[in-house]
């Protein structure tokens, strides 16, 4: 708190001193007019100025909680869209695997984790410890699945290789979709509702997940 606020309260403390003195004691001791007018100014430039602290405090709070909303919602979509991101995954390799069942052969190479990019801007100190351990944790465990789609790729070859990246897509995807809906909800956000043609993809991540 800066010295101006603290002097600005302890000037209404005082103002509220003199006005209970005056109305207990008042009918005592007399107050010149000159005695009142001073107080009455002091009383009225206090108030004032309280007024004026309080209206800038809520002005201040109420930017603060647009920014940590917004900073919030960054973050949620970003999380969804990488939660869309390895649905559209699971979707292709099932589309390779398919075309693998007809002419036995991998035409194409098969899609892994998709990085996770954070927005700039957070301000981690706006987000709850819990959410912001658990975003912040996200790395290492793509990581950790990037590594073990590799060495199913290397052991077991293209096949099992593809069965793995689907069965860490779906972990990785739904995990994450149900931390952005975290966020949202810490946040007071409402949910976002994704439009993306006939594709349903929640049923997709949770099919996978089956």
């Amino acid at each position: 708190m800066s010295r101006l606020k603290l002097f600005l309260i302890g000037c209404a403390f005082i103002a509220i001193v003199f006005i209970a003195m005056y109305m207990y004691f008042g009918d005592k001791y007399s107050v010149s007019p000159l005695g009142q007018i001073f107080g009455s100014g002091l009383v009225a430039a206090v108030f004032s100025q309280l007024l004026i602290f309080m209206k800038e405090r809520s002005r201040d709070k109420q930017i603060e909680d647009r920014d940590r909303k917004f900073i919030a919602l960054q973050l949620a979509v970003t999380l969804e869209r990488y939660a869309i991101e390895c649905a559209m995954r699971i979707n292709k390799i099932s589309d390779i695997l398919e075309e693998y069942y007809q002419t036995r052969s991998f035409m194409v190479a098969i899609p892994s984790m998709p990085n996770l990019t954070l927005p700039d801007a957070v301000e981690w100190r706006w987000i709850e410890t819990a959410l912001t351990s658990e975003v912040l944790s996200l790395a290492p465990r793509i990581s950790f699945s990037e590594g073990s789609i590799q060495f199913i790729l290397d052991a077991a070859g293209m096949h099992s290789g593809a069965e793995e990246s689907q069965r860490q897509l779906k972990l990785m995807g739904h995990d994450v979709w149900m931390l952005a809906e975290k966020v949202r909800m810490q946040h007071k956000i409402s949910p976002q509702t994704y439009v993306l043609g006939q594709w349903e993809f929640l049923d997709t991540l949770k099919k996978e997940r089956s």
